[in-house]
């Protein structure tokens, strides 16, 4: 049997050396078909080879159903999955999502993975292949890609993502002597992605979540409010906030099966 025959319609859209890629069997195809309904988490830790000395130790200080989308992009293809595998088994039991960036196609999916994450140049590239077979193999897990622009937020949409990573919204040290985007005009792009229309034929539905990255502290988080972000993102300083729900928590009237519902409630940090 030829390369990629298994793969029926994929076969004959695109080119042999992508099918033989997303083969079934391959690597990248074992993720699994277990669908999540789950929300996409709206705090997310971004681990650093050079920043985030121990991402373990501050994967554990985040409060639950927060994330983690491991980079470590300096590290081999080996490493960063078997990061991903470890944390995944230290923090299943608080619902904390781990997301893993620029897989290897040489390594299996790790087993309880909830998404992949794109960055800007690899969502830019040659990524049909990857995209497809996680579409099909995981159509519950989520599609996260990072955004420097509104070319990229567009792009990101077109593809299906749950969440748009978008920096740097302030000074940082990940870029340094680079200009942050703002809070005004962050919002701008928001609310552009979101007045955009999905094009014809393609998976985007509702604007995807816009989470914000690049300098992110109490002081900052304050000056986002009311721009549209869907969550926040960081790697030395996050973990160093205190967090606690804001809002009030009022009951909704009991449902027909007796059980009062409460609405969700909002992450806010008490201090840096």
């Amino acid at each position: 049997m030829r390369p990629g025959a298994r793969g029926g319609k994929l076969a004959r859209i695109m080119p042999r050396t992508l099918v033989h890629f997303i083969a079934k069997g391959s690597p990248l195809s074992r993720l699994g078909s277990r669908r999540s309904a789950a929300a996409p988490p709206r705090l997310l830790l971004m681990t650093d080879d050079q920043r985030l000395a121990d991402p373990l130790g501050a994967a554990d200080r985040l409060p639950p159903k927060a994330g983690v989308i491991v980079r470590h992009y300096a590290c081999a293809g080996a490493v960063r999955h078997g990061l991903a595998r470890a944390l995944i088994a230290r923090l299943r039991a608080r619902r904390i999502a781990v997301i893993l960036a620029a897989p290897s196609p040489a390594h299996a999916l790790p087993a309880g993975l909830a998404g992949l994450h794109l960055p800007d140049k690899l969502a830019a590239h040659g990524l049909l292949a990857r995209l497809l077979l996680w579409r099909r193999a995981a159509r519950g897990r989520w599609l996260c890609a990072a955004a420097h622009d509104a070319p990229a937020m567009i792009r990101a949409r077109r593809l299906g993502c749950a969440l748009i990573v978008l920096s740097p919204l302030f000074p940082t040290a990940s870029h340094p002597g680079a200009r942050g985007l703002g809070a005004r005009r962050a919002a701008l792009l928001i609310h552009r992605l979101a007045a955009r229309r999905a094009p014809a034929g393609s998976r985007a539905g509702k604007a995807p979540a816009v989470i914000a990255l690049g300098g992110i502290s109490t002081l900052s988080f304050r000056r986002l409010a009311g721009c549209g972000f869907g969550g926040i993102a960081g790697i030395s300083a996050l973990p160093g906030m205190k967090w606690r729900r804001s809002g009030r928590e009022k009951p909704k009237p009991r449902t027909g099966d007796g059980k009062s519902r409460r609405p969700p409630v909002c992450l806010s940090p008490l201090s840096a």
